[in-house]
């Protein structure tokens, strides 16, 4: 526990909301190591993501002047604790999975099929339904209309 002198320091992550919490050096490495570490945490088990988050912990915690978790308490600056602190770190890698999913689904919307692409779909389209009506026996129709078609072109 730190004494109510004491100031946070320059990499101590404060717990709080707001944009003046979130523009603090340690909280901005705070979010840095949660991105470094939220594809491997993504693609964890839960065992494995317990792991990572402890390894988080510690590195934070190695962090010089600071490495505490700090919530305010009145005048006086108070560290929250492993356990909390590892919920805190927890929190923060599913809310960048979920940011993440957000985005990429968000960049797939806007995504723009070139003509290519629209050709050969359309081919395979094509391919799965003269196999469909020569499967489901009705080939012989289906030759007939698209001779009646070209004819129709030609003319």
């Amino acid at each position: 526990m730190l004494s109510s002198k004491q100031v946070p320091q320059t990499f101590d992550i404060i717990c709080g909301r707001g944009t003046g919490y979130q523009h603090h050096l340690g909280n901005k490495k705070f979010q840095e190591t949660i991105e470094e570490f939220k594809g491997l945490y993504q693609a964890a088990t839960p065992t494995e993501k317990n792991k990572i988050s402890l390894d988080i912990l510690q590195k934070l915690r190695s962090l010089s002047p600071g490495g505490h978790f700090l919530r305010r308490e009145g005048q006086r600056w108070v560290d929250i604790g492993d356990n909390r602190a590892r919920e805190k770190i927890n929190q923060a890698m599913r809310e960048a999975a979920l940011k993440s999913q957000y985005q990429s689904k968000k960049r797939k919307k806007n995504l723009v099929p070139d003509s290519a692409m629209v050709e050969e779909l359309l081919n395979k389209q094509q391919q799965l339904f003269k196999k469909m009506m020569f499967d489901s026996g009705y080939g012989n129709e289906l030759e007939e209309y698209e001779k009646k078609s070209l004819i129709a072109v030609v003319i």
